[in-house]
């Protein structure tokens, strides 16, 4: 695979267009001012880190200690405002939300399932295209219709005895007749079964 390699760091300019140097950048609260309603900032996407606020630029880049530093936050939306070396506003924004959507939240849920052993079978489950591909991966026969169909074995009947399985693959039914003695023949297609009662 070809990865095109870029800045993964944020540039802030200052109000000539040059990358800012010794500047300052607040997050806050949305819709609120973030120097007097700051909110908490992390270095990790873990949100375990903390970086303490202001957040300096040097060459254009947010840093810490000297060296660019990436920003992450619980919340969805937050305020900024970025300020110049002499403190003069470059920007100020009351709501944004710029690559909110990149990072999953943290979840115990989704890293108990990321922890899960899973089997080469299991996985190549979730790859199949159809359901037809899946039932051939997993070797799951077609059900039969509800109507017509071929069984080539005994049918077994939950309740109520079992089905008559007749050798003779052309025969498709097998119906049981029971009379009384001297009554008329009741079979009318091959594969009916007579029984008639025994006269005294």
């Amino acid at each position: 695979m070809t990865t095109q390699i870029g800045n993964p760091f944020p540039m802030f300019y200052d109000l000539r267009g040059r990358p800012l140097d010794r500047g300052s950048v607040y997050i806050g609260a949305v819709g609120q001012d973030p120097e007097t309603s700051p909110i908490d900032v992390f270095a990790d996407v873990g949100l375990t880190d903390k970086i303490a606020q202001p957040i300096r630029t040097i060459g254009g880049l947010m840093s810490r200690d000297g060296n660019a530093v990436f920003a992450f936050i619980a919340d969805q939306q937050y305020s900024i405002r970025v300020k110049d070396a002499d403190g003069a506003t470059v920007f100020y924004a009351a709501s944004a939300n710029i690559g909110a959507a990149n990072f999953q939240p943290a979840s115990d849920d989704l890293d108990a399932i990321a922890a899960l052993t899973t089997t080469t079978f299991g996985r190549q489950l979730l790859t199949q295209a159809s359901a037809t591909a899946l039932r051939a991966y997993a070797n799951i026969p077609d059900a039969l219709p509800l109507t017509g169909g071929t069984v080539t074995g005994s049918i077994k009947r939950s309740t109520g005895g079992g089905y008559a399985y007749a050798a003779n693959p052309a025969i498709h039914e097998v119906r049981f007749y029971f009379t009384e003695a001297g009554a008329d023949d009741p079979r009318t297609q091959v594969g009916d079964v007579w029984f008639e009662e025994q006269a005294p």
